[in-house]
């Protein structure tokens, strides 16, 4: 008997999986804004770049204002209320995108007075090294005049600690800066740290700015932020180039106009702020 072998086994080619189409780049528009134009914003694969309409905006912006020197950005002016344009009334709240924002001191001689301009003595637009010169002080954190119980009234400092914030606000295509007060400051911190752990850092959503007090016998108004939504990919990518845009404008804006309002001579005679949560003080 004729011993069969075993029929040979069959060989199965593994199967080669196609790889995904890639997602094609949207190229920016080729218009020229200030002071160039911003790279696309990375969104998964694909890469979001900011909307023609901005960036025509923005070249006009620039050419309209080329011809001057020494711009200040526009202030949102802040007492019991925020007046977010000249001319109009104060609200309790606004909304906008946070773009920039920095620490800053500055101290003047002598009390403020009500519409008289006073240059001030030592200021610093970064909150660490001064930027006049005859400082008081070579460092900020040494400075005498910026320790609690400097200042002549109240537990306060005679340097005044604020927060310069840079805002684009309903569409605008220039920055608008609230500078925050002493009493507010841990508020603004809180609020950036919880949008860095929640959604990457606060240029990525839409913010509601608040007038507050924490109590009725609290003689100073607060500034509560909160945040409303997520941006869109194009809105992150727009707020990204303006962000681009008005950087080194931002980083050297100096910090004199309006720091001696009321918000500020009321703060100035408050005991040092309580961050609510680490009982920290600031």
């Amino acid at each position: 008997m004729t011993k069969k072998n075993p029929p040979a086994a069959k060989v199965v080619a593994p199967e080669v999986e196609t790889p995904a189409a890639v997602p094609a780049q949207v190229a920016a528009p080729e218009v020229e804004i200030l002071p160039a134009a911003p790279a696309p914003v990375q969104v998964g694969i694909a890469k979001v770049a900011p909307s023609s309409e901005l960036l025509e905006r923005m070249s006009e912006v620039r050419e309209s204002l080329e011809s001057f020197s020494d711009l200040k950005l526009p202030v949102i002016s802040f007492k019991e209320g925020f007046i977010v344009r000249d001319g109009e009334e104060p609200v309790e709240s606004f909304e906008g995108v946070i773009v920039y924002t920095k620490e800053s001191n500055v101290y003047f001689e002598g009390r403020y007075r009500p519409g008289e301009a006073q240059a001030p003595r030592c200021m610093s637009l970064d909150g660490k090294v001064p930027c006049v010169a005859d400082p008081i002080s070579p460092s900020c954190k040494e400075c005498p005049l910026n320790q609690y119980k400097s200042a002549k009234d109240g537990d306060g400092k005679a340097c005044k600690n604020t927060r310069p914030t840079f805002i684009v606000t309903d569409g605008a295509v220039i920055p608008r800066v609230l500078r925050v007060p002493p009493t507010s400051l841990p508020f603004i911190k809180s609020f950036a740290l919880s949008c860095a752990a929640d959604y990457g850092a606060y240029l990525n959503v839409l913010t509601r700015f608040t007038v507050f007090k924490k109590s009725e016998s609290q003689t100073h108004w607060n500034i509560r932020c909160s945040v409303v939504r997520r941006l869109t990919p194009e809105e992150k990518a727009n707020m990204k180039a303006i962000q681009e845009a008005w950087m080194p404008t931002m980083r050297e804006s100096d910090i004199c106009i309006d720091v001696q309002g009321a918000s500020y001579e009321a703060a100035e005679r408050a005991a040092p702020p309580v961050d609510d949560a680490s009982g920290m003080q600031y």
